[in-house]
């Protein structure tokens, strides 16, 4: 490994930790630097990788054309790689990119697209990437670290899916989109679990799938929308609520009475 490549991992590292803790703009600039080490160092995987990173989190961030800008510039690479797990993870991506900007048409033939290119495409989810890095015995800390992380993406991004939502009332590509969206939404929660099924943290007295399911209702950004837009909340107890939800639903430990309460609010 050459200096310039583990520059380039050691800041993808640093990043992922970023984003467990919900620190997302301070993210999007490493990330940007990222990209450019990236591409002075000639390694394509590490290329594509910070790409397929820089790209989810400035739509995290409500930036959507600069993710836009950063996930199809990996997605040349990856096609003059052809390599097709970073094509199918960031033509998915790109997907989305197009949903935030409301092309519902152009987000359902690239979802398509996506799938086409075979099931076994690992999505390199931020999520999942970030956790298989920390250490089993902080699981605590690394599922709060999530909930935190989509907590602080849902708060920036309410009120884009809600005008989504409306339009695709009227609109049926936009509806078709948003709901492949949600799907994948529901994968990667899956994903999640799997992790954490694996390194022996999660929860065995509920169905692994339920779990999953579970943590996805709680996560989607209308929940947000209904907690903070319409039910008044502050920024800081939503996200409160999202961490204790989260942890109740995936980690053994005893439950409060409130635990209903706090999973299906």
């Amino acid at each position: 490994m050459t200096r310039l490549e583990g520059q380039c991992r050691a800041l993808l590292f640093h990043g992922s930790a970023g984003a467990l803790l919900g620190e997302i703009d301070e993210v999007a600039q490493l990330l940007a630097r990222t990209c450019e080490l990236a591409a002075r160092s000639g390694d394509p995987e590490l290329f594509m990788t910070a790409h397929l990173y820089r790209g989810t989190i400035e739509i995290q961030c409500g930036r959507a054309p600069e993710g836009l800008e950063a996930l199809e510039v990996g997605r040349l690479v990856a096609e003059k790689s052809c390599d097709v797990r970073f094509l199918g993870a960031l033509t998915e991506m790109t997907g989305t990119a197009h949903l935030y900007l409301g092309d519902g048409r152009k987000a359902v033939r690239l979802y398509e697209e996506a799938a086409a290119i075979g099931d076994g495409t690992p999505r390199q989810h931020v999520f999942t990437r970030a956790l298989s890095r920390l250490d089993p015995q902080a699981a605590t800390e690394a599922v709060e670290g999530i909930a935190t992380f989509a907590a602080a993406a849902n708060l920036r991004t309410r009120a884009r899916w809600e005008a989504l939502r409306r339009a695709a009332a009227t609109d049926a590509d936009l509806a078709a989109a948003l709901q492949q969206c949600e799907q994948l939404g529901r994968q990667d929660h899956r994903q999640t679990v799997a992790l954490l099924a694996e390194r022996g943290v999660l929860r065995t007295d509920v169905p692994a799938d339920e779990l999953a399911d579970q943590l996805w209702v709680v996560m989607r950004s209308a929940q947000c929308q209904r907690l903070v837009g319409r039910a008044g909340w502050t920024e800081e107890r939503y996200t409160a609520w999202l961490r204790r939800a989260a942890v109740q639903i995936l980690l053994p430990g005893p439950r409060p009475v409130d635990h209903l309460l706090g999973v299906l609010a």
